[in-house]
C-alpha cells in the first residue's frame, strides 16, 4: 500500500515516495561536502580537532570524511617548538587525499638567534627536508618566517627535488624587521613552474615614525625572470625610500592578477629619477592585467599609482583605503596561541582588530583625476574596465562627480563602508555619467543616510534604467524597489551558537594526526 500524506488521505505517488521520505540517509559525497563546508580550508590545529571529532559521531560518518579528498588536501603547522616535527603523522594525512591538489602552510615560530645552517633552522632543521623526498607533490607551499636565512636554506637544499616540480603557487611571508638577514634569497633556484606567488615583505621599523628616515633597502631584489613567469603576484611592502615597488611591477609582463599592500607607506616618487620621469612621460605598461587590488593604500598614493599605470586589458578595479592595524603581541606567536576565526594564517591577512577607531580618510577630486589620466593612458576609446570597488573612506559630491566622469563602460560600482555626504548624488544621473552601468551597491552606510538622492541618481520618476540597486546599512539591510518604504529597525542581538569543534578567540584546541 502506497504512502499517505499525513496532511490529507490522498496517497502520495510511488515515484515521490523516496523523495519525501525523510528518514532516506544522505548520501556520502554530500555528507562529505557538508563537512569541507563547515570546515576551514587550511587544517590547522582547530581544524583538525573538528574534523577528528565529525569522525567520532559515527562510522557513516567516518566514510564519509575518509573519502572526502579535499578534506586531507591541506595542511597548516607549526615548525620551532621542539627539536623535530612529527612529519611522517603529515605524511599520514596527506596520503589520505590521494591525487588531490595538496596545499602545506607552515608557520615558523619567532626567533632571535640567527639561523646559521640548515640543520640548525627552524624551518628546515626540524626534519621537513626528509619528509619533501618522500616524492608529495604539491601545488602550493606557503611559509611565514622571521628572516631571510630560513627562505635561503630551503632552497638552497630542494632545488632538483620533485616539491619543485608541479609547484604552482607559493607564499613568502617575513614577519621581522629590515634590514633582511639574506636580501638576495629569492635568485636561488625558485620553482620554475611557479605562476603565483606571494611576497610579504618585513615592515620597516620607521617607515610609520620617521618619513624621511633614510633607508638602505636597494640591495633587495626580486629576479625578473621569476616575475616574467607569473599570472597572479601579491606584494606587500611600506618600503618608502626605495623604489621597489614600481621597479618590480615593471617586469609583471604575463601579470593578471595584481594584489599591492602599502600598509600606508608612500610610492617612491623622486621626479630627479631617470626610471620616474619614463613612468611619467609613458607609462608602466602590465599588457595582461586584468585584475588590480590596492590594499592599505592612502587615496594619494593610489592616485599616484594610477597615474604611473597603463592597462589596456584592466576589467576589475578593487581598492580598500582602511589603514594597517598594529601587530598583535608578539609573544602569542612565540608559543603558538593565536588564531582568528576567519583568517588563513595567524600572523597576517587579519581582518580589523576593532570596529569603529579607524581613521577614515577623504577622496578627494585628484583620486578622480588620476583615474581619468589612467583610463586615458589605457585607451579610454575601447576601456574594457566593468568593475570598480572603492572602501572605506568618505567622499563629497564634486569628489564622486569627478570620478564618475571617466568612468563611462563602467557596469559595476561598490561603494563599501563610505561615508557619503546627503547630497552626494543630488543633481547626477546615471544615464548621463555612467550609461552602461548595471550594478550599483551601496554597502555599510551610515544609519542616518538617507536614499533620496540616490533614487534619482537611479532614475528616479523618468523610467527604470535597467540599474539594480544594493544598500545596506550597518544595522539593517535595505531592500529595491522597496527601500523607501522601509522602517528603520534595531538590528537583532544574535547568541553564538556553540559548534562541533568551536574554539574561542585566541587559543588553539590540540588534535591528532593519527587514527
Amino acid at each position: 500500500m502506497p504512502p499517505q500524506d499525513p496532511q490529507s488521505d490522498t496517497p502520495i505517488p510511488r515515484e515521490m515516495a523516496g523523495v519525501t521520505d525523510t528518514t532516506h540517509p544522505i548520501p556520502l559525497e554530500l555528507l562529505g561536502e557538508i563537512f569541507a563546508q563547515f570546515l576551514p580550508v587550511f587544517m590547522d590545529q582547530a581544524g583538525r580537532a573538528q574534523l577528528t571529532k565529525l569522525c567520532l559521531v559515527s562510522k557513516r560518518w567516518n566514510d564519509a570524511a575518509r573519502q572526502t579528498p579535499t578534506l586531507w588536501s591541506s595542511l597548516r603547522i607549526i615548525l620551532g617548538l621542539t627539536a623535530s616535527y612529527p612529519f611522517q603523522n603529515v605524511l599520514t594525512w596527506f596520503n589520505r587525499s590521494g591525487v588531490a591538489p595538496k596545499s602545506l602552510t607552515i608557520f615558523v615560530v619567532p626567533h632571535y638567534v640567527p639561523c646559521v645552517t640548515p640543520d640548525k633552522c627552524r624551518l628546515t632543521g626540524t626534519g621537513l627536508l626528509p619528509f619533501l623526498e618522500e616524492g608529495l607533490s604539491f601545488k602550493c607551499l606557503r611559509i611565514i618566517s622571521k628572516g631571510g636565512r630560513c627562505y635561503r636554506h630551503l632552497l638552497e637544499a630542494v632545488p632538483n627535488r620533485r616539491i619543485w616540480d608541479n609547484l604552482k603557487a607559493a607564499s613568502f611571508k617575513l614577519t621581522g624587521e629590515v634590514p633582511l638577514d639574506s636580501s638576495n634569497f629569492l635568485s636561488l633556484s625558485m620553482p620554475q613552474s611557479l605562476t603565483s606567488f606571494e611576497l610579504h615583505l618585513p615592515n620597516h621599523p620607521l617607515a610609520q615614525y620617521d618619513r624621511d628616515y633614510p633607508t638602505n633597502l636597494t640591495s633587495f631584489q626580486i629576479p625578473p625572470e621569476l616575475l616574467n613567469s607569473l599570472t597572479s603576484f601579491s606584494f606587500r611592502c611600506n618600503w618608502e625610500a626605495s623604489p621597489i615597488i614600481l621597479t618590480t611591477m615593471q617586469h609583471c609582463t604575463n601579470v593578471t592578477t595584481l594584489m599591492l599592500n602599502l600598509e600606508d607607506g608612500r610610492l617612491q616618487c623622486d621626479d630627479s629619477d631617470p626610471f620616474i620621469r619614463s613612468l611619467s612621460r609613458d607609462g608602466l605598461l602590465l599588457p595582461k592585467l586584468q585584475t588590480l587590488c590596492l590594499r592599505q593604500s592612502q587615496p594619494s598614493e593610489a592616485a599616484k599609482l594610477f597615474k604611473y599605470l597603463k592597462a589596456p586589458n584592466i576589467h576589475d578595479i578593487d581598492v580598500s583605503f582602511e589603514g594597517c592595524e598594529t601587530d598583535l603581541e608578539l609573544q602569542q606567536y612565540n608559543n603558538g596561541t593565536f588564531v582568528k576565526v576567519d583568517d588563513e594564517d595567524p600572523y597576517f591577512d587579519c581582518p580589523r582588530v576593532s570596529d569603529g577607531d579607524a581613521e577614515i580618510l577623504e577622496v578627494d577630486e585628484s583620486f578622480g583625476q588620476a583615474l581619468g589620466v589612467f583610463m586615458g593612458r589605457s585607451g579610454s576609446s575601447q576601456c574594457t574596465l566593468r568593475s570598480l570597488r572603492l572602501h572605506y573612506a568618505s567622499i563629497t559630491r564634486a569628489a564622486l562627480s569627478t570620478m564618475l566622469a571617466p568612468l563611462g563602460p563602467l557596469t559595476h560600482l561598490v561603494l563599501d563602508e563610505f561615508d557619503l555626504d546627503g547630497d552626494c548624488f543630488k543633481d547626477i544621473r546615471v544615464s548621463s555619467v555612467l550609461p552602461n552601468l548595471r550594478v550599483l551597491e551601496l554597502l555599510n552606510l551610515p544609519t542616518e543616510y538617507t536614499l533620496e538622492h540616490v533614487d534619482a541618481f537611479m532614475g528616479g520618476d523618468e523610467g527604470d534604467q535597467g540599474v539594480t540597486l544594493k544598500a545596506t546599512r550597518r544595522d539593517l539591510e535595505l531592500c529595491c524597489p522597496m527601500h523607501s518604504q522601509r522602517k528603520p529597525q534595531e538590528a537583532p542581538e544574535i547568541a553564538p551558537t556553540p559548534f562541533i569543534g568551536a574554539r574561542k578567540m585566541g587559543h588553539f584546541l590540540t588534535a591528532r594526526y593519527d587514527d
